[in-house]
C-alpha cells in the first residue's frame, strides 16, 4: 500500500482482481484518503472519502455503488476527539462521488 494504515475497511473490486482500502488511521492521523490493491502489487489512488473515517465497514450495494457506514470520525474543529459518525456513506461510480443519509 502507499500509506500504512490500521483500522481501514476494505472490499474487493474489478471482479476480485484488486482491494478498495478506505480510511484508517496511524498514530494521531486520520485519513479521507483510500487505495486500490491490485493482486499483483500495484497500487493507485481511490477516491477521496467524505471526511476522515476509521473503525468502519464497507459493502457492495450493487454494481457500481458501494456502502460505508460505522465509523469514528474526528470532530468537524479538526481536533482528535473522536466521535461516532452517524451518517451511511453511497459511493456512486458512475458520477464518481459520494451521497450520504444521517440515520
Amino acid at each position: 500500500m502507499i500509506t500504512y494504515r490500521k483500522a481501514a475497511a476494505s472490499i474487493p473490486i474489478l471482479e476480485g482482481s484488486a482491494l478498495w482500502v478506505t480510511g484508517g488511521s496511524f498514530g494521531d492521523t486520520v485519513f479521507n484518503t483510500s487505495e486500490i490493491v491490485h493482486l499483483d502489487g500495484t497500487t493507485e489512488e481511490g477516491p477521496e472519502l467524505p471526511s476522515p473515517i476509521e473503525f468502519h465497514c464497507m459493502a457492495k450495494l450493487a454494481p457500481g455503488h458501494f456502502f460505508m457506514a460505522g465509523a469514528d470520525v474526528i470532530e468537524p474543529q479538526g481536533n482528535l476527539h473522536r466521535i461516532r459518525d452517524r451518517n451511511v456513506y453511497i459511493y456512486d461510480e458512475s458520477y464518481s462521488k459520494w451521497f450520504f443519509e444521517p440515520l
